[in-house]
């Protein structure tokens, strides 16, 4: 009940090696498993891709944050929320030069927002990811 989809979990070990996390991210960018990066900030950045895509599918679907969700009675209209986000993301990709973040972001919709936005908030900014971070902000409202 609430917060779904919302809340980012963190695991605090890893946030008290925090240079074992830029040379993990030195490392997945150098192999393009990740943005081109070494900010440990961009692991957060990533996660904090994740909620927004799923609050605004949450969000337009009429989900408002309270109560448990009944599976069946919001499940057409999420399903029908997310085509429409992953066909404008998708859209919008086709059309970029510089639509290619990593390996990660290859796998899915879902994964190419969240490092769109570790590319938005920690990378190069390229033009991709900041129409993904105003598009999503907008459909957020």
């Amino acid at each position: 009940s609430g917060n779904v989809g919302t809340i980012i979990a963190l695991n605090a070990d890893m946030w008290n090696y925090i240079e074992k996390i830029k040379a993990l991210v030195k490392r997945e960018s150098q192999t393009y498993g990740h943005i081109k990066t070494d900010d440990p900030m961009s692991v957060l950045a990533h996660e904090y891709g994740h909620a927004i895509y799923h609050s605004c599918i949450f969000r337009l679907s009429g989900y408002n944050d309270t109560g448990e969700i009944i599976t069946k009675q919001i499940q057409a209209k999420m399903d029908a929320v997310q085509l429409y986000i992953d066909t404008e993301i998708e859209e919008m990709r086709k059309r970029s030069a510089d639509a290619f973040m990593s390996r990660r972001g290859e796998m899915n919709i879902s994964e190419f927002v969240a490092e769109s936005f570790a590319d938005y908030y920690c990378g190069s900014k390229s033009e991709i990811s900041v129409w993904i971070a105003n598009f999503l902000k907008k459909v957020f409202k």
